[in-house]
């Protein structure tokens, strides 16, 4: 595979200035879902498994100058949420069979992209057996981009896209932002020589950065949510925020409504919808993957170390009764607290 199977750009050369560095691949085969989160370089995300099962995921990531191509892929459904690539622009492309996904409170189906403005909070839940794949751009290369393509006049309406959205049906184009990411990754990742000229990694970058812009068309933005969409994220939302600040404390159904300001079957169907799993499933969760991290990082600094084992993180959680404590979190987890204080699982990693 070499550079001259990409795409046509339709710019001149000239149109991209922004210098170019060596390219650097990573490839990650992860075990659980927060460490796939937190691999993922440039990014500031916070992930929570959702479905029950042992997790599987791989994270491939590109990067050459400020510009990204990522693929990953997970076996189970998760909850992620954070900000993107400080002074980039992000769209992303989800491919599952079934189950369903959600994006800021946006349904998305294989053949709905998404897009992530700069800094700006966003919220993913993935279907099951998931795989995402995006492209990160710099704002600013992007609106150079834009401007000698449209001509200056138009670069401004271009780009009055809001800070999180779906996008419309890609139609034939999804194939080819789909081979192109592809082509991006296998190059890092079997052929990285062949991107060592800066005129290969200009012409990716190039080819890249027009299949964002076509994206991005004032036309294929897809922003307001539906009213009732709305008023599901936003009781999701305060529900959640209130869930973290009291994590340690006991929460019942009557703190959430209060919380969100909502009814007993609104707040249900806000977290059926949006994350398929009622508020007490979705706190239990939470509560469990917080207990998780805790066992990975007294795993990794060895038992003991800010910690008392599993009955202390157990406790510290709400976990009460510690049977039943092993029994949820090996149902979720697919595995026994103590097996996962008493073995660290670094990510594997193949880097060049």
């Amino acid at each position: 595979m070499d550079t001259r199977n990409l795409p046509p750009v339709h710019t001149p050369p000239e149109a991209w200035s922004e210098p170019w560095s060596e390219p650097c691949y990573q490839r990650a085969h992860t075990l659980d879902a927060q460490t796939q989160a937190a691999s993922l370089s440039s990014w500031q995300q916070h992930c929570e498994q959702l479905s029950a099962g042992r997790f599987e995921g791989l994270l491939e990531d590109l990067r050459f100058d400020q510009l990204q191509v990522f693929r990953e892929t997970t076996n189970q459904s998760v909850l992620q949420d954070g900000s993107a690539r400080s002074g980039h622009v992000t769209v992303g492309l989800a491919d599952f069979d079934a189950g369903r996904a959600s994006f800021c409170g946006h349904q998305i189906d294989p053949d709905t992209p998404i897009g992530i403005q700069s800094d700006v909070p966003f919220q993913l839940v993935t279907a099951a057996r998931m795989e995402l794949v995006g492209i990160s751009i710099p704002s600013t290369a992007l609106q150079a981009l834009a401007a000698r393509v449209d001509g200056p006049e138009m670069a401004g309406e271009a780009w009055q896209v809001p800070r999180t959205c779906v996008l419309r049906a890609l139609g034939p184009r999804r194939q080819e932002l789909q081979h192109l990411t592809a082509s991006a990754l296998t190059l890092g990742q079997q052929a990285p020589n062949l991107l060592g000229p800066a005129a290969a990694r200009r012409t990716l970058g190039l080819a890249l950065a027009d299949a964002v812009l076509q994206c991005f068309r004032p036309e294929h933005v897809v922003a307001d949510l539906p009213t009732c969409a709305s008023s599901r994220q936003r009781i999701v939302r305060l529900a959640r925020e209130y869930m973290q600040a009291h994590a340690e404390s006991v929460i019942t159904v009557p703190d959430l409504c209060d919380a969100a300001h909502t009814s007993r079957r609104a707040l249900q169907y806000a977290f059926e919808d949006l994350l398929q799993v009622s508020p007490i499933t979705y706190l239990r969760c939470m509560r469990l993957n917080r207990a998780r991290r805790d066992l990975l990082r007294q795993a990794s600094q060895g038992v003991g170390a800010g910690g008392g084992g599993v009955g202390d993180v157990a406790a510290r959680w709400g976990f009460w009764h510690l049977s039943r404590f092993a029994g949820d979190y090996r149902a979720l987890f697919g595995e026994l607290p103590s097996a996962t204080l008493g073995q660290v699982k670094p990510v594997a990693k193949l880097q060049h």
